[in-house]
């Protein structure tokens, strides 16, 4: 991966200035495909795997980006607890998940759909909903909600 020059990071800086203004305004939830871009903008291009979110609130509005952990994920309580209790903080009405697979294959593993279910179990306890959980690679993305898989 090659750096980025002074000029290409304000570039991007301000590409996600824009969208997270537009997520964040009075209007809620921006296009799915709004909401891929911005996500492959955040994190396509990182060398490590992430698993992040972006709470809501119920009308949602985002309220902030979290990244929450570096590399590969196992499925655990303490993720679960990590990721309610984040939502919660903020007050979260709505969460959206979100990884980058930084080898580039976008489709989720079955891992990783376990995974989503629990914390949309999880979260549900606490009457917040998942929305979505998205993963991104520098060139795709692909949403589970979209393919109906949440």
């Amino acid at each position: 991966m090659s750096k980025y020059t002074n000029q290409e990071r304000r570039i991007i800086n301000a590409a996600l200035h824009v969208i997270h203004n537009k997520l964040s305004q009075e209007n809620g939830l921006a296009l799915p495909v709004e909401i891929q871009n911005y996500l492959r903008i955040r994190l396509a291009c990182d060398k490590d795997e992430w698993l992040c979110a972006m709470f809501m609130n119920n009308q949602y509005r985002m309220i902030s980006f979290e990244r929450l952990f570096r590399g590969p994920v196992s499925i655990s309580s303490i993720v679960l607890r990590v990721i309610a209790r984040k939502a919660l903080e903020l007050n979260a009405g709505a969460v959206v998940l979100c990884q980058n697979h930084s080898e580039g294959d976008v489709v989720p593993r079955d891992e990783d759909r376990e995974l989503t279910g629990k914390v949309r179990d999880a979260l549900a306890l606490f009457g917040i909903q998942l929305l979505d959980h998205i993963f991104v690679s520098r060139k795709d993305s692909y949403s589970l909600a979209e393919y109906e898989l949440l």
